[in-house]
């Protein structure tokens, strides 16, 4: 759902959106067939924990979602170049359309870079037992990738503001640049995201 959910955001040709569903499709079958056997190389391993959510507390193993999580880049990967081919520009300058679409490709390669990331995090975690120190510095050096390609492609710093508070800010704008603020949100952001699943168990 993942692998066609998130590139459809962003869809803007039938070829694109055909794609995306293939490769969904794709990822799903994939991921069904691997993770079977990869639960057994864990357990054989004995990479495993116990499930504190269900009677009996049973074992089960960790670090399954790495292998999703190959799959998911994988799907992205090959869904790249249907998206900068229907994603060129067209009826501006040759020069202009060639850096815009540079933009889009080094953004999504920021994105899966940062993502393969936070994976590797994940795994490193089940298997080394990992201290929460460790856990917040790796997804922070996680987000550079990302971050540094918006910074240098994008760079918007400026953040929409609800209506209730539109009228305390000068002249009454609805958004504000709040500067490097944006980018420390961002990674913060992202260090959250990748702890919160922990939290519970």
């Amino acid at each position: 759902v993942l692998c066609a959910a998130v590139p459809t955001s962003g869809i803007q040709c039938g070829t694109e959106m055909m794609a995306s569903i293939a490769l969904a499709a794709l990822a799903c079958i994939i991921a069904n067939r691997t993770l079977p056997s990869t639960l057994d190389s864990l357990r054989r391993a004995g990479i495993c924990g116990k499930d504190l959510n269900k009677k009996g507390k049973p074992e089960i193993p960790e670090a399954a979602g790495v292998c999703v999580g190959a799959v998911y880049c994988l799907a992205l990967s090959l869904f790249l170049p249907f998206h900068m081919m229907c994603s060129s520009p067209q009826g501006i300058p040759m020069d202009e359309a060639e850096l815009m679409s540079q933009r889009k490709a080094s953004l999504f390669m920021g994105s899966l870079l940062s993502i393969n990331a936070m994976c590797f995090l994940g795994f490193a975690d089940n298997v080394l037992d990992l201290p929460w120190r460790i856990k917040l510095i790796i997804p922070t050096v996680a987000t550079l990738p990302m971050l540094l390609v918006y910074y240098s492609s994008i760079g918007n710093t400026w953040v929409l503001l609800p209506d209730f508070m539109r009228p305390y800010l000068p002249g009454g704008h609805g958004a504000i640049d709040i500067g490097v603020l944006y980018y420390v949100f961002l990674s913060l952001l992202s260090v959250f995201c990748t702890n919160a699943i922990n939290i519970l168990a």
